[in-house]
Protein backbone atom coordinates (compact mmCIF):
# COMPACT_ATOMS: atom_id res chain seq x y z
CA UNK A 1 0.00 0.00 0.00
CA UNK A 2 1.63 3.31 -0.96
CA UNK A 3 -0.84 5.75 0.48
CA UNK A 4 -4.29 6.17 2.73
CA UNK A 5 -7.37 7.95 1.18
CA UNK A 6 -8.80 11.12 3.35
CA UNK A 7 -11.30 9.09 5.37
CA UNK A 8 -8.46 6.84 6.35
CA UNK A 9 -5.98 9.15 7.45
CA UNK A 10 -8.64 11.63 9.50
CA UNK A 11 -9.47 8.98 11.13
CA UNK A 12 -6.01 7.72 12.43
CA UNK A 13 -5.41 11.76 12.98
CA UNK A 14 -8.84 11.91 15.12
CA UNK A 15 -8.39 8.41 16.93
CA UNK A 16 -5.30 10.49 18.40
CA UNK A 17 -2.45 9.13 16.29
CA UNK A 18 0.80 10.96 15.73
CA UNK A 19 1.62 10.93 11.81
CA UNK A 20 5.18 11.60 10.58
CA UNK A 21 6.20 12.26 7.06
CA UNK A 22 8.62 9.37 6.51
CA UNK A 23 9.47 10.50 3.30
CA UNK A 24 13.22 12.26 4.24
CA UNK A 25 13.97 9.10 6.30
CA UNK A 26 13.36 6.74 3.31
CA UNK A 27 14.96 9.06 1.41
CA UNK A 28 18.65 9.13 3.30
CA UNK A 29 17.95 5.24 3.82
CA UNK A 30 18.41 4.43 -0.01
CA UNK A 31 20.42 7.56 -1.29
CA UNK A 32 24.12 5.44 -1.59
CA UNK A 33 23.78 2.28 -3.65
CA UNK A 34 25.10 -0.87 -3.14
CA UNK A 35 26.89 -2.76 -5.99
CA UNK A 36 24.28 -5.01 -6.92
CA UNK A 37 21.91 -1.48 -7.29
CA UNK A 38 24.97 0.12 -9.08
CA UNK A 39 24.76 -2.93 -11.45
CA UNK A 40 21.15 -2.57 -12.60
CA UNK A 41 21.88 1.19 -12.50
CA UNK A 42 24.25 0.74 -15.39
CA UNK A 43 21.56 -1.68 -17.05
CA UNK A 44 19.14 1.12 -17.06
CA UNK A 45 21.46 3.07 -18.93
CA UNK A 46 21.45 0.61 -21.51
CA UNK A 47 17.64 0.57 -21.21
CA UNK A 48 17.48 4.05 -21.88
CA UNK A 49 20.18 4.47 -24.54
CA UNK A 50 17.99 2.06 -26.77
CA UNK A 51 14.72 3.35 -25.63
CA UNK A 52 16.05 7.36 -26.75
CA UNK A 53 17.22 5.74 -30.00
CA UNK A 54 14.30 3.82 -31.11
CA UNK A 55 12.02 6.84 -30.11
CA UNK A 56 14.21 9.21 -32.27
CA UNK A 57 14.28 7.11 -35.44
CA UNK A 58 10.29 7.57 -34.92
CA UNK A 59 10.09 11.13 -35.24
CA UNK A 60 8.97 12.74 -37.88
CA UNK A 61 6.19 15.03 -38.92
CA UNK A 62 2.73 14.17 -39.27
CA UNK A 63 3.13 11.99 -36.07
CA UNK A 64 1.58 12.82 -33.00
CA UNK A 65 2.86 13.38 -29.31
CA UNK A 66 0.58 10.73 -28.61
CA UNK A 67 1.50 8.05 -31.18
CA UNK A 68 5.46 9.21 -30.03
CA UNK A 69 4.69 8.85 -26.59
CA UNK A 70 3.33 5.60 -27.12
CA UNK A 71 6.41 4.45 -29.28
CA UNK A 72 8.26 5.67 -26.19
CA UNK A 73 6.71 3.48 -23.85
CA UNK A 74 6.26 -0.10 -26.07
CA UNK A 75 10.61 0.98 -26.73
CA UNK A 76 11.05 0.81 -22.84
CA UNK A 77 8.81 -2.32 -22.21
CA UNK A 78 10.65 -3.93 -25.41
CA UNK A 79 13.98 -3.26 -23.06
CA UNK A 80 12.98 -5.00 -20.26
CA UNK A 81 11.22 -1.73 -18.05
CA UNK A 82 8.62 -3.00 -15.82
CA UNK A 83 6.58 0.05 -15.88
CA UNK A 84 6.78 3.99 -16.51
CA UNK A 85 6.50 7.01 -13.46
CA UNK A 86 5.78 9.32 -16.22
CA UNK A 87 6.58 10.10 -19.18
CA UNK A 88 6.71 13.71 -21.07
CA UNK A 89 6.37 14.50 -24.96
CA UNK A 90 6.25 17.90 -25.99
CA UNK A 91 7.08 19.42 -29.08
CA UNK A 92 7.51 23.02 -30.67
CA UNK A 93 5.37 25.47 -28.38
CA UNK A 94 4.56 22.72 -25.80
CA UNK A 95 8.25 22.62 -25.10
CA UNK A 96 7.93 26.21 -23.58
CA UNK A 97 6.48 26.69 -21.15
CA UNK A 98 7.08 22.54 -20.18
CA UNK A 99 3.87 20.71 -20.82
CA UNK A 100 3.24 17.76 -18.44
CA UNK A 101 0.91 15.65 -20.73
CA UNK A 102 1.39 14.27 -24.29
CA UNK A 103 -1.38 15.62 -27.14
CA UNK A 104 -2.80 15.24 -30.37
CA UNK A 105 -0.79 17.68 -31.63
CA UNK A 106 1.41 17.21 -34.72
CA UNK A 107 4.91 17.28 -34.67
CA UNK A 108 6.09 19.63 -37.61
CA UNK A 109 9.13 20.20 -39.84
CA UNK A 110 11.38 22.52 -38.39
CA UNK A 111 10.75 22.20 -34.39
CA UNK A 112 12.13 20.79 -31.68
CA UNK A 113 10.62 17.87 -29.61
CA UNK A 114 11.51 16.89 -25.73
CA UNK A 115 11.11 13.53 -24.49
CA UNK A 116 11.48 13.06 -20.79
CA UNK A 117 11.36 9.74 -19.05
CA UNK A 118 11.08 8.13 -16.04
CA UNK A 119 11.28 4.39 -16.18
CA UNK A 120 11.24 1.71 -13.70
CA UNK A 121 13.38 -1.21 -14.21
CA UNK A 122 14.84 -4.21 -12.25
CA UNK A 123 13.89 -3.88 -8.45
CA UNK A 124 11.84 -1.28 -8.56
CA UNK A 125 14.81 1.45 -9.20
CA UNK A 126 13.99 4.65 -11.22
CA UNK A 127 16.04 6.25 -14.40
CA UNK A 128 15.40 9.53 -15.28
CA UNK A 129 16.41 11.22 -18.44
CA UNK A 130 15.39 13.33 -21.34
CA UNK A 131 16.71 14.07 -24.70
CA UNK A 132 15.68 17.25 -27.12
CA UNK A 133 15.60 16.26 -30.78
CA UNK A 134 14.91 18.50 -33.94
CA UNK A 135 13.05 17.61 -36.77
CA UNK A 136 13.72 17.82 -39.95
CA UNK A 137 17.66 19.35 -41.59
CA UNK A 138 17.33 22.67 -41.63
CA UNK A 139 17.36 24.47 -37.69
CA UNK A 140 17.40 28.40 -37.43
CA UNK A 141 20.72 29.99 -35.73
CA UNK A 142 18.89 30.55 -32.78
CA UNK A 143 17.59 27.01 -32.81
CA UNK A 144 21.70 25.54 -33.29
CA UNK A 145 22.70 28.26 -30.41
CA UNK A 146 20.21 27.36 -28.15
CA UNK A 147 20.86 23.32 -28.64
CA UNK A 148 24.64 24.28 -28.21
CA UNK A 149 24.49 26.23 -24.82
CA UNK A 150 22.13 23.47 -23.07
CA UNK A 151 24.15 20.75 -24.34
CA UNK A 152 27.31 22.65 -23.19
CA UNK A 153 26.09 23.35 -19.84
CA UNK A 154 24.83 19.96 -18.87
CA UNK A 155 28.51 18.82 -19.95
CA UNK A 156 29.89 21.35 -17.81
CA UNK A 157 27.11 20.75 -14.59
CA UNK A 158 27.53 17.42 -14.49
CA UNK A 159 32.06 17.99 -14.54
CA UNK A 160 31.74 19.83 -11.06
CA UNK A 161 29.62 16.98 -9.56
CA UNK A 162 31.69 15.09 -6.72
CA UNK A 163 32.00 13.04 -3.69
CA UNK A 164 32.68 15.27 -0.48
CA UNK A 165 32.01 18.84 -2.19
CA UNK A 166 28.81 19.90 -0.23
CA UNK A 167 25.66 21.47 -2.06
CA UNK A 168 26.81 24.63 -1.63
CA UNK A 169 30.25 24.28 -2.67
CA UNK A 170 28.99 22.48 -6.12
CA UNK A 171 26.09 25.17 -6.93
CA UNK A 172 29.00 28.03 -6.19
CA UNK A 173 31.07 25.58 -8.70
CA UNK A 174 27.91 25.06 -10.99
CA UNK A 175 28.18 27.28 -14.52
CA UNK A 176 27.16 30.28 -15.04
CA UNK A 177 23.09 29.97 -15.86
CA UNK A 178 22.34 32.97 -18.97
CA UNK A 179 19.78 35.38 -17.12
CA UNK A 180 17.22 34.66 -19.97
CA UNK A 181 17.11 30.99 -18.84
CA UNK A 182 17.35 31.59 -15.22
CA UNK A 183 13.99 31.79 -14.08
CA UNK A 184 12.89 28.56 -15.76
CA UNK A 185 15.86 26.41 -15.18
CA UNK A 186 15.19 27.77 -11.33
CA UNK A 187 11.85 25.59 -11.83
CA UNK A 188 14.06 22.72 -11.09
CA UNK A 189 16.86 21.04 -9.36
CA UNK A 190 20.45 21.14 -10.73
CA UNK A 191 20.29 17.61 -10.01
CA UNK A 192 18.60 15.19 -7.58
CA UNK A 193 18.68 11.93 -6.47
CA UNK A 194 16.81 8.40 -7.97
CA UNK A 195 16.21 4.96 -6.68
CA UNK A 196 13.16 3.64 -5.93
CA UNK A 197 11.47 7.06 -6.46
CA UNK A 198 12.00 9.40 -9.60
CA UNK A 199 13.38 12.13 -7.61
CA UNK A 200 14.88 12.37 -3.96
CA UNK A 201 17.86 13.92 -1.61
CA UNK A 202 19.98 14.74 -2.21
CA UNK A 203 18.34 17.89 -4.04
CA UNK A 204 20.62 20.55 -5.54
CA UNK A 205 18.36 23.33 -5.26
CA UNK A 206 20.46 26.36 -6.66
CA UNK A 207 17.70 28.74 -4.72
CA UNK A 208 18.32 26.86 -0.70
CA UNK A 209 22.08 25.30 -1.39
CA UNK A 210 22.44 23.01 2.13
CA UNK A 211 26.31 23.60 3.01
CA UNK A 212 24.82 20.65 6.07
CA UNK A 213 24.47 17.70 2.93
CA UNK A 214 28.02 16.44 1.20
CA UNK A 215 27.91 14.27 -1.82
CA UNK A 216 29.03 10.51 -1.10
CA UNK A 217 30.10 7.83 -3.49
CA UNK A 218 27.41 5.59 -5.35
CA UNK A 219 24.63 8.06 -5.11
CA UNK A 220 22.95 8.26 -8.61
CA UNK A 221 21.71 11.45 -9.65
CA UNK A 222 20.09 12.81 -12.24
CA UNK A 223 21.54 16.05 -13.72
CA UNK A 224 19.22 18.41 -15.68
CA UNK A 225 19.09 21.09 -17.66
CA UNK A 226 15.98 23.39 -19.08
CA UNK A 227 16.69 26.19 -21.42
CA UNK A 228 13.63 28.18 -22.34
CA UNK A 229 13.15 31.68 -22.62
CA UNK A 230 9.99 33.41 -21.25
CA UNK A 231 8.00 34.18 -24.29
CA UNK A 232 9.67 32.00 -26.50
CA UNK A 233 8.55 28.66 -28.09
CA UNK A 234 11.77 27.10 -28.36
CA UNK A 235 13.11 25.58 -25.42
CA UNK A 236 15.94 22.43 -24.92
CA UNK A 237 15.84 20.02 -22.09
CA UNK A 238 18.25 17.38 -21.37
CA UNK A 239 19.06 15.40 -18.71
CA UNK A 240 21.55 12.44 -17.61
CA UNK A 241 22.25 10.08 -14.85
CA UNK A 242 25.26 9.54 -13.40
CA UNK A 243 26.78 7.86 -10.33
CA UNK A 244 28.41 10.15 -8.09
CA UNK A 245 32.35 9.21 -7.41
CA UNK A 246 35.24 10.51 -5.08
CA UNK A 247 36.65 12.12 -8.87
CA UNK A 248 34.85 12.54 -12.08
CA UNK A 249 31.26 10.75 -12.19
CA UNK A 250 30.16 7.91 -13.94
CA UNK A 251 27.66 8.81 -17.06
CA UNK A 252 24.89 6.02 -17.25
CA UNK A 253 23.91 5.13 -20.42
CA UNK A 254 26.81 7.46 -22.31
CA UNK A 255 25.55 6.19 -25.96
CA UNK A 256 22.14 7.08 -25.19
CA UNK A 257 22.03 9.80 -28.31
CA UNK A 258 21.69 13.82 -28.29
CA UNK A 259 21.21 15.44 -31.41
CA UNK A 260 24.97 15.37 -32.85
CA UNK A 261 23.97 17.92 -35.53
CA UNK A 262 24.07 20.67 -33.23
CA UNK A 263 26.97 19.51 -31.07
CA UNK A 264 29.71 18.39 -33.83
Amino acid sequence: MTGLDTDDFLSLVNGGVRISNAVPIIESAWTVKTEDELTIYRHIGEQYARTMQVSRESIHPGVTENQLSATVTAAWYDTGGEGLLQINVCAGEDMNPWRRWPSQRAIADGEFVGIDLHGRSYAGLHGDATRTYFVGDHPTPEQRDLYRRAYDYIKAMTSVIEAGLSIAEICERAPRIPDEYREALWDLNLAHAIGPGASGEPRLDPRKPRKDVVLEPNQVLSVECYFGQKGSPLAVKLEDDIIVRDGPPELLGPTMPYDERFIG
